[in-house]
């Protein structure tokens, strides 16, 4: 009868021993999974500047068309500076200009002049374009390619010029 009303000395919860353990197995988690989110996040960034850059084509081409006139977007890299690649749209109603920052995307771009559209959509160069974008160091990239016929594509691979 005596053990009824005598508490229990024993008090609930975890050693220390046994949160040290827990906290170092999510410590070791949490250093291997960084280096692949932040290479995860890179390839996202230059998914969607990609994806920015052929949707601005697209609608340069449309603007081309809707006003009747030429569309030129000229891709500019200033040499030795760290502010990135712009594409500027000249037109009679311009769009406003696109900037794609140097840490995010590395560019390659077309030699044979500024990207241009006539006011049927067509591309005014008589072969495709090819901008390709690219992280530094890395395998990953993407091209956009503008076709003689206007249509504007973009692909996950470096190539001369995406189907």
């Amino acid at each position: 009868m005596s053990n009824i009303l005598k508490p229990d000395s024993r008090q609930g919860g975890f050693t220390l021993i046994e949160v040290v353990i827990v906290v170092v197995i999510i410590g070791i988690t949490a250093a291997l999974a960084a280096p692949d989110f932040v290479a995860s996040y890179k390839r996202y960034q230059l998914k969607q500047a990609t994806r920015t850059l052929a949707s601005r084509l697209s609608d340069a081409r449309l603007a081309a068309i809707n006003q009747g006139s030429v569309m030129t977007v000229v891709m500019s890299q200033p040499p030795a500076t760290p502010q990135g690649v712009t594409a500027t749209f000249n037109g009679r109603v311009g769009l406003s200009p696109e900037t794609f920052s140097p840490e995010v995307v590395t560019f390659i771009l077309p030699q044979a002049g500024p990207i241009g559209f006539n006011s049927r959509g067509q591309s005014i160069s008589p072969g495709p374009q090819t901008i390709q974008l690219f992280i530094q160091n890395n395998a990953v990239g993407y091209s956009v390619t503008v076709n003689p016929v206007g249509k504007v594509s973009w692909c996950l691979q470096q190539v001369a010029a995406c189907p």
